[in-house]
């Protein structure tokens, strides 16, 4: 069946709102989030659009808002109806809409049928970011979502982004320290509000998935009966750094081996890395619940004097690097 344009927007409207999930970084275990939730019938991993990076841009929504609101000639008392809060929901909606026709289209073939309703009315397409970026446009644009947020030990996905992306050691520990700062000032932002969030560690989620997911599917008011939590043992792995030792990394699905163990990552590191990783990120590894590698037999004159030097160069060449980062992105380099 065919079905025109205004049609599939109307019910990509009327579909229940996607369930959103932002990774702390590149390697926090997004996917395996995702793929969990994939087993409720109720969700669905349709459309070719399998990262949205929503907020890594959101600003410019924002900033849109205001300033066509700062060109309408209003009562500004009307703010409610028609003020730049209310206008970036709208925004935030048709987001929403776009990402839902993904449920209803696979290429130029229609997967949606009014007549025979081959997806459920309940059906919720599950769409992740690995990054945190912005989130704190999030709920001005989505303030009825229900964010799930994955964070990980930086120390893990220092090393995996090390194996899997050919990262230097002092660029992974920076990226997931300034990501994991971008939480810990969402969470302050979030105090006294009524928008809900809730934060899941990857390793609880790994080492106790059935508890986690139904504290996940509770949050999201979804029904928990209907999950088959016996899949999640069977669950093959997707992208995971181990992959780095075969020569190849790649995000199809593969079965686990019997070694596989991503929660020790960084057990090889000698002190110097742990002193460094302690230097840069110990803070906020802290702050999100995690705790630091102790170190011992080091000398630890000679271990600050090291980080400071470090620190000469990184401090000021690491904003610059990073804005660079997102022009290169947002140019489509």
């Amino acid at each position: 069946m065919t079905l025109s344009t205004k049609n599939n927007s109307d019910l990509a409207i009327r579909l229940p709102d996607p369930i959103f999930v932002l990774g702390i970084t590149k390697r926090s275990g997004t996917n395996y989030l995702r793929d969990l939730l994939s087993f409720h019938p109720d969700c669905a991993l349709a459309g070719p659009i399998w990262e949205h990076y929503y907020m890594e841009h959101a600003e410019m929504l924002t900033l849109y808002s205001q300033f066509t609101y700062n060109r309408w000639i209003a009562d500004r008392q009307a703010d409610e109806i028609i003020g730049p809060d209310f206008l970036n929901q709208h925004l935030g909606q048709g987001l929403i809409s776009f990402l839902n026709s993904q449920l209803l289209h696979h290429g130029k073939t229609v997967m949606y049928d009014p007549q025979h309703l081959p997806l459920s009315p309940t059906l919720r397409l599950v769409t992740k970011s690995p990054s945190v970026e912005n989130i704190q446009y999030f709920f001005r644009l989505l303030p009825n979502i229900k964010l799930l947020i994955i964070i990980r030990d930086g120390r893990a996905v220092t090393e995996s982004s090390v194996k899997t992306f050919g990262k230097s050691y002092e660029v992974a520990m920076r990226e997931w320290e300034d990501a994991a700062q971008t939480i810990i000032r969402f969470q302050a932002q979030m105090q006294g509000t009524a928008h809900q969030y809730k934060i899941i560690k990857y390793e609880d989620l790994y080492q106790n998935s059935q508890q986690t997911m139904t504290d996940i599917f509770r949050f999201l008011d979804m029904d928990v009966s209907r999950y088959p939590f016996e899949k999640i043992k069977q669950m093959s792995i997707r992208g995971s750094s181990e992959l780095s030792q075969q020569g190849e990394v790649h995000w199809r699905a593969v079965k686990k081996s019997k070694d596989f163990n991503p929660l020790q990552r960084w057990q090889k590191w000698d002190n110097q890395l742990h002193a460094r990783f302690n230097w840069v990120s110990g803070e906020a590894q802290e702050k999100l619940g995690y705790d630091r590698t102790p170190l011992t037999n080091v000398n630890r004159a000679r271990m600050m004097a090291r980080n400071m030097l470090l620190d000469l160069f990184w401090k000021p060449v690491w904003p610059i690097r990073q804005k660079m980062r997102k022009l290169k992105y947002m140019l489509g380099v």
